[in-house]
C-alpha cells in the first residue's frame, strides 16, 4: 500500500511551525519594509550621481545637426498644437512671435488621437472658436517649413503622441525644440520629480522656460539638460495680467443674480506611485465633497456655485468614477450651481468672490483674483510641494474637511479675510515677471538666440557659462544673507 505525502504539521510547544512561521514574519515586517524605504532611497541617491555626473561630462544638450539660420532670412518657427486647455501656457508667446516680422510662424494641428486622449478631443473646435488659423500637421509640412524651432505643447511623448511626432524625432531632424511647462511643477514627490524633469521632450529641449529661479534651481538639481532651462516669467500669467480682457460667462451672469459666487476647482481624483509600488490620494475623498454639495443646496439663497472641474476629472475607474459622476450629477441638478466644462477656465476664475481648490497648477494662478482662496488636501496625506509653491500655498487658507470648507464658506459670506495681505506679499514674493510680458521676452530670447548661432557663437556653451554665473550669484547672495554684507 503506498503512503500519500502530505505536508506535516509539527507542533512545538502546543503551535505549529506554520504559525510560528507567520509569527516571525509579522515581527520582522515592519524591519523589512524599513529596509525597502532604506533601499529604494539609496538606489534614487546613486541615481542622482549618475545623472549629475553625466550633466556635467555632457555638456549639456547638445545636437550634432540644427537646421541652419541664414543671415537675413525669416526665423520660422513651428506650433505644435495638441490640448486645449494648455493654450494659456502658449497664448503670449505664439502672439508675440506672430507679430514679430522677423519670424514666420506656422501654426498646425496634431490631429492624431493617441494614447490619453481626453484632453485632445475638444482642440480642433477650441481653434475655431478663438479663430486661430492652422493647418493640420504632417511630416511632409515639416519637411518643406524646415522649422529652426518646434514648440511642442505637451512633455508626455510616450503618452500622447506616436512615434514620428515624438521630441527624439524632431531632434533628430535638426529642429531646436521648445517647452513652456503647461502647469506648474507644484509637487515635490519622486514621481512629480521623474515628471517634470527627466521626461523626455525636457531632456530633448533647446529651451524650456519656467517661471522662477527657485524651480530652475530644481531642474539644476534633478534634470540632465539644466542648461536649456531659462527663467523668463510664465506666458500663463500673462492673460491674467490683463484680467479685464475676459468677461464673465453669460449664463453664470444671468443665474446668479447677485448672489455670492464660489469658485469651485477640482482636479481629477490623483493617485500618486510611492516607492513600495502602492498608490496614495493626494486629493481629498470624494464624500468629502459630496457633503459639501449638500450643504451648497440648502444655501440656495446666498451662494452661487461654480464647479470647475479638470477636463478628466470623470475619468476615475471604480468608485473614484462613481463618485465623481454623482458630485457633477448633484451640482448640474442644483439651482444655484453651474458646471463649465469649458476649455478655458480664465474667465471663470477671475469672476467670483471666492475659491476652493486641491492641488494642480491652477491654484498658484488663483492668487491673482485677490478673494479668499481655500486650499483642499487629503487629511491621510500632505503632498509635499516644490519650494517656489509651497510659500504661496501656505498663505491661503487650509481644509481637510467637509467642516472646513463649510467654516471657510461662511466666513466668506461675512466678508472676512484676514489672510489677504499674506497672500499679497507672498503672490509678490514668489511670482516675478508679473508684469504681462513674459511671451514677449520668451520671443526676444529665442530670436537673440538664434542671431548667436549665426554669428559664430556656441549658444551651447553660452547657456552652459550663464547657468553657471547664476549660479555662483545665487551662492554669492546667500553667503551674504548669512554673513552680512
Amino acid at each position: 500500500m503506498t503512503r500519500k505525502r502530505g505536508k506535516a504539521n509539527h507542533f512545538i510547544g502546543g503551535k505549529s511551525l506554520m504559525s510560528i512561521k507567520y509569527g516571525i514574519k509579522r515581527l520582522f515586517k515592519p524591519l523589512a519594509e524599513f529596509m525597502r524605504k532604506v533601499t529604494y532611497k539609496l538606489m534614487r541617491n546613486v541615481i542622482c550621481d549618475l545623472e549629475e555626473t553625466i550633466r556635467f561630462s555632457s555638456g549639456g544638450n547638445e545636437n550634432d545637426y540644427l537646421i541652419p539660420y541664414q543671415e537675413g532670412e525669416l526665423i520660422r518657427v513651428l506650433f505644435l498644437f495638441q490640448a486645449a486647455s494648455f493654450w494659456p501656457s502658449w497664448e503670449s508667446f505664439y502672439l508675440a512671435c506672430k507679430d514679430d516680422p522677423r519670424i514666420r510662424v506656422e501654426f498646425t494641428l496634431l490631429d492624431e488621437l493617441y494614447g490619453d486622449t481626453t484632453q485632445m478631443l475638444t482642440a480642433q473646435q477650441f481653434l475655431k472658436e478663438k479663430g486661430i488659423a492652422y493647418t493640420p500637421y504632417s511630416d511632409k509640412l515639416f519637411c518643406q517649413f524646415m522649422p529652426h524651432i518646434t514648440v511642442m505643447q505637451t512633455p508626455y511623448d510616450f503618452g500622447h503622441r506616436r512615434p514620428h511626432v515624438r521630441s527624439a524625432a524632431f531632434k533628430k531632424k535638426g529642429t531646436r525644440i521648445i517647452y513652456i511647462p503647461y502647469g506648474i511643477e507644484l509637487s515635490d514627490t519622486a514621481h512629480a520629480r521623474d515628471a517634470h524633469f527627466l521626461n523626455a521632450v525636457v531632456k530633448n529641449a533647446w529651451r524650456v522656460f519656467t517661471f522662477s529661479e527657485s524651480i530652475r534651481a530644481d531642474y539644476r538639481r534633478y534634470s540632465t539638460n539644466y542648461a536649456a532651462v531659462k527663467c523668463l516669467g510664465h506666458p500663463k500669467f500673462d492673460a491674467l495680467y490683463h484680467k479685464e480682457q475676459f468677461s464673465q460667462l453669460p449664463e453664470i451672469a444671468q443665474r446668479a443674480k447677485g448672489r455670492k459666487i464660489l469658485v469651485w476647482h477640482v482636479h481629477f481624483p490623483k493617485i500618486t506611485p510611492q516607492p513600495d509600488g502602492t498608490g496614495i490620494m493626494v486629493t481629498p475623498e470624494l464624500p468629502v465633497y459630496l457633503r459639501f454639495a449638500r450643504y451648497l443646496a440648502s444655501k440656495q439663497d446666498e451662494i452661487f456655485a461654480v464647479l470647475l472641474p479638470h477636463p478628466k476629472f470623470l475619468d476615475g475607474e471604480g468608485e473614484l468614477g462613481v463618485h465623481a459622476k454623482k458630485l457633477v450629477d448633484m451640482l448640474g441638478e442644483m439651482e444655484n450651481a453651474y458646471i463649465d466644462w469649458s476649455d478655458d477656465y480664465r474667465p471663470t476664475i477671475l469672476h467670483g468672490d471666492f475659491l476652493i481648490t486641491d492641488r494642480s497648477a491652477l491654484m498658484v494662478e488663483a492668487d491673482v483674483t485677490g478673494y479668499p482662496i481655500l486650499f483642499m488636501a487629503n487629511k491621510d496625506y500632505y503632498e509635499p510641494l516644490t519650494d517656489a509653491v509651497q510659500p504661496i500655498i501656505d498663505s491661503y487658507y487650509q481644509g481637510l474637511t467637509t467642516e472646513d470648507m463649510i467654516a471657510f464658506t461662511e466666513q466668506c459670506l461675512r466678508g472676512e479675510d484676514p489672510r489677504k495681505a499674506e497672500r499679497r506679499a507672498a503672490f509678490e514674493s514668489h511670482i516675478p515677471y508679473f508684469d504681462g510680458q513674459s511671451g514677449q521676452r520668451i520671443k526676444e530670447h529665442v530670436v537673440n538666440a538664434i542671431y548667436a548661432e549665426q554669428t559664430g557663437l556656441d549658444a551651447a556653451r553660452i547657456a552652459a557659462l550663464e547657468a553657471e554665473v547664476a549660479a555662483l550669484n545665487s551662492r554669492l547672495d546667500r553667503l551674504l544673507e548669512e554673513h552680512g554684507q
